[in-house]
């Protein structure tokens, strides 16, 4: 049996933030019962050992509300179970400490502040995207305003925020959630993932009727943001796609999580992207592949490139250099900052 423990260190404290258990030989099952309690509260039929299941349960642990997610896959010598331990309490839901740095944060805010249109955030899994929008609607969160989440799963539970979760075997899906959502008058929308053609369509009528809609997708960049979000659509609907992104999209965030210098703390590098009038023309003239050029000139409208992003923390000292080499678009100015002879090599090989 392995068991492996992704985890950081922290002011002294060991904070596991996910629990990898893999079964080489024999049942995880009555060890994983060991360590989360009473099991049938994972609501996952525990006799089933031949399908994949989920489930989630909420303990407290010397007052603290902790979340555990549960996710079990077969393999050929048993199974492989993970347990991902979210501590509520440590999570950060403030926008002012996810280190955007203030130039981009005020824009970001501006951008919160439109009465309607859509904002992305975008970026691969575990980039903490999540935290992004949840620090979004936490700063818009007040009595004066309807917000409401259409989430799978809810991650964090928010004060007179109306959330929901999704549930396709009751025919709870994002678009039937969506569709009477709109009935309700709400002034913002997270829809979390937009993930198939139905749900961008969706998105696309609750930004165009009066309505901000916060949403993500998984991409590396701003750019291939707009083209993943076109590629979502069918043939015959880009045409229109490109009209309403020119005309509705207030912004998109891309990000990745990237090691503070000399520490194992993470923090969010960022991309962003403000539609202008000039990236509108763009996107409708199919000429996107020219927006890094209008990200890298408009610092003034509040947009960076991540290069620009990356290098300026490498150079304050505030990233560890030789992440920030792993994650640049253009690696050439980060080459002098790298203090691991082997980071170079590595990502020349794996470039081949």
């Amino acid at each position: 049996m392995k068991f492996v423990i992704k985890a950081v260190l922290l002011s002294g404290l060991f904070l596991a933030t996910s629990i990898v258990w893999a079964a080489e030989s024999g049942p995880a099952r009555s060890e994983l019962e060991k360590f989360a309690g009473e099991l049938e509260r994972f609501k996952a039929d525990f006799t089933q050992t031949v399908k994949s299941q989920d489930g989630r349960i909420q303990v407290v642990v010397k007052d603290k509300f902790i979340d555990m997610r549960f996710s079990s896959l077969p393999g050929i010598f048993g199974e492989k179970v993970v347990l991902r331990v979210l501590d509520k309490s440590n999570a950060i839901l403030d926008i002012n400490n996810l280190g955007i740095r203030n130039e981009t944060l005020e824009k970001l805010k501006q951008l919160l502040k439109r009465p309607y249109g859509l904002i992305l955030t975008t970026g691969p899994t575990g980039s903490g995207k999540t935290t992004t929008l949840y620090s979004a609607i936490c700063f818009l969160n007040s009595l004066e305003k309807n917000i409401v989440t259409i989430e799978d799963p809810v991650e964090y539970q928010l004060d007179i925020i109306n959330q929901n979760q999704t549930n396709d075997i009751i025919g709870l899906s994002f678009p039937r959630f969506l569709k009477h959502v709109l009935r309700q008058d709400p002034d913002v929308i997270l829809v979390g993932e937009l993930r198939d053609a139905e749900a961008i369509a969706m998105a696309m009528m609750a930004a165009e009727t009066g309505h901000l809609v916060l949403g993500t997708l998984h991409t590396s960049s701003a750019t291939k943001t707009l083209d993943r979000f076109l590629d979502g659509l069918p043939p015959d609907q880009r045409n229109t796609g490109s009209v309403f992104l020119a005309q509705n999209l207030r912004g998109v965030v891309s990000q990745a999580l990237v090691r503070r210098a000399n520490s194992r703390e993470k923090i969010a590098m960022v991309e962003i992207l403000v539609m202008t009038d000039a990236i509108g023309n763009l996107v409708l003239n199919g000429n996107a592949h020219q927006i890094p050029a209008s990200l890298q000139t408009g610092k003034n409208l509040g947009m960076q490139l991540m290069d620009q992003a990356l290098l300026e923390a490498v150079q304050s000292k505030t990233i560890d250099p030789d992440d920030a080499y792993l994650y640049a678009l253009d690696k050439r100015p980060f080459q002098k900052f790298v203090t691991d002879p082997q980071v170079v090599p590595k990502v020349a090989l794996l470039a081949s």
